[in-house]
């Protein structure tokens, strides 16, 4: 087991529509998204973004709450 995994959060025009998703699933979301936008015609005008995020599994398995 990794001791460090990545997160990925996904943002459209600034607000995240997506968050917490493994690789597999982000590469899964983004194909999603892009076509979404894409058949919609609104790949122009929308700013796709996404974050990275280094997290720690020994994080969460010491969460109280």
């Amino acid at each position: 087991m990794k001791t460090n995994d990545f997160l990925y959060h996904i943002y459209v025009n600034g607000s995240c529509i997506k968050n917490c998703l493994n690789k597999e699933d982000f590469d899964h979301e983004m194909q999603y998204i892009k076509a979404f936008l894409e058949l919609t015609k609104l790949e122009e005008s929308a700013k796709l973004e996404y974050e990275v995020v280094e997290t720690s599994r020994k994080e969460f398995s010491e969460a109280s709450y």
